[in-house]
């Protein structure tokens, strides 16, 4: 009898701990696909500081961040069962740095930190509650 009590609860608990691990992989996917989103939204505000007029004039827009739209598209998420790299995901990933963190002649213009930053508290809310539906 005592034996099979505890092999219930054994199972048991290699279900809460499968179910523990789908939610976060299910929270984590969707929290990268969210914070993607995020990301490709704040790019589209026009991130400050402004262009320089000689940027503008030779750019032909005053919209930083976006000029042929290649790094734009480049924004995604690389998503494992148990984690995610959310950014510029591609050929332009170092462009986006650039852009990201500043460099001579580049202002810092932070738009995979600073969304970040912004929806971490909303990332942790879609990772929560996707476990707590597994559970």
């Amino acid at each position: 009898m005592l034996n099979m009590s505890i092999k219930r609860k054994k199972k048991g608990i290699n279900e809460l701990d499968e179910n523990l691990v789908d939610g976060l992989s299910n929270g984590i996917e969707k929290s990268a696909r969210y914070l993607t989103n995020q990301i490709v939204r704040k790019v589209e505000t026009n991130i400050p500081p402004p262009l320089s007029p000689e940027t503008i004039q030779r750019k032909g827009s005053s919209v930083a961040l976006y000029d042929t739209g290649e790094m734009f598209s480049q924004i995604d998420a690389d998503i494992e069962k148990r984690s995610a790299k959310v950014g510029v995901i591609g050929s332009k990933a170092s462009i986006a740095a650039h852009h990201e963190f500043g460099t001579v002649g580049i202002p810092e213009r932070s738009f995979i930190r600073s969304t970040f930053n912004e929806e971490k508290g909303r990332i942790g809310i879609i990772i929560a509650a996707e476990i707590e539906e597994k559970i």
